[in-house]
């Protein structure tokens, strides 16, 4: 039982840190979002130099960002197989004792985590595509 209870906390912390970790980098994004916001008041060098910056740092959050996710679909598969060996590991005790389990037990449904969908590369495209655009935009 103990170590049941520790391979789930270890799962458990891995998907607080990714989602700790999403957390920064939306805050980060928020911040870099406002940053050009407020240059775009001043000269227009400025904006453009928050422009040049703030474009490769959004299209690194959004890498980074869909790296979290799929740690966070890694840490749910590793739940749902764990669950899936403990249940097993419970019936087959249960037939070597001549035990008669449960309904509870016997009918239980474990929900199988959503399968990871990998995003095309145009997907990482869209967002710096689109600052591109305003960049041009407003330059002209």
């Amino acid at each position: 039982m103990n170590e049941s209870v520790f391979i789930l906390s270890s799962i458990q912390k891995k998907m607080d840190e990714n989602t700790n970790m999403q957390t920064i980098m939306k805050a980060v994004a928020g911040l870099t979002v406002f940053t050009v916001f407020f240059c775009s008041f001043n000269k227009a060098d400025t904006m453009k130099l928050a422009w040049i910056i703030s474009m490769p740092l959004i299209v690194i959050l959004f890498i980074f960002d869909s790296y979290y996710i799929k740690r966070n679909k890694e840490c749910e598969f590793k739940i749902y197989r764990f669950e899936v060996e403990e249940l097993n590991k419970k019936i087959k005790t249960a037939e070597i004792m001549g035990e008669v389990l449960p309904d509870v037990i016997l009918d239980r449904k474990i929900i199988k985590p959503a399968q990871e969908v990998s995003l095309p590369i145009v997907y990482y495209a869209v967002m710096p595509v689109s600052d591109i655009l305003v960049y041009i935009i407003l330059i002209y």
